[in-house]
């Protein structure tokens, strides 16, 4: 199957195509600002993607466009992508130590009809006491960057996560699953 990807993320891409879709990247022209008083953040990842997916559904004539974002939640607050290198350290400490939810929300629009079918999914994840040293390294490294909670799920030896209670690709930027879930509906209604 053909995807049209709303998303400048290389993860999402290399899963997209790990997984056997034909991936075609178009970068999104969209608003990320979480509307003031929204605080559920299944509603604010889902209206985030629904937002990228829509922006390239408008350049696209034909093909599954599809959006997608993710936000770390912890202790009632929703955690983007950090600014700069001292936010990536502030968010990295806050979450050291912690259990915490990473969330992401996905849209599919069908180009051609406008079709659209939004669903989110969520992951617990538990975070190993990272040392101050240890995070501080980690920053300097630069990995952080783009990565919703400042950090991204290493293959093996991950230095933040001991243990995943859900999707893994959830936590690496795109939950599988639920897309393949989601897909399949996409194409009973089509028939």
């Amino acid at each position: 199957m053909k995807i049209i990807l709303a998303s400048k993320s290389e993860r999402r891409r290399k899963l997209l195509r790990d997984a056997g879709y034909q991936v075609t990247v178009v970068e999104p022209d969209a608003s990320e600002e979480i509307p003031k008083g929204e605080r559920d953040p299944h509603k604010i990842t889902i209206l985030l993607a629904r937002r990228k997916a829509e922006s390239v559904r408008k350049k696209a004539k034909k093909g599954i466009v599809l959006g997608a974002d993710t936000v770390t939640f912890y202790n009632g607050e929703v955690i983007g992508k950090p600014s700069d290198e001292n936010d990536a350290v502030r968010i990295l400490k806050k979450l050291s130590g912690t259990t915490h939810s990473v969330i992401t929300g996905i849209c599919i629009i069908d180009a051609k009809t406008g079709k659209t079918l939004s669903g989110s999914v969520q992951t617990t994840v538990i975070m190993r006491n990272v040392s101050e040293e240890g995070i501080l390294r980690y920053v300097k490294s630069g990995k952080y960057a783009g990565a919703c909670g400042a950090y991204k799920l290493q293959e093996k030896d991950d230095p933040f996560v001991e243990q995943i209670r859900g999707s893994y690709t959830n936590v690496v930027g795109l939950p599988l699953e639920l897309l393949t879930d989601m897909l399949g509906r996409f194409e009973k209604w089509k028939v």
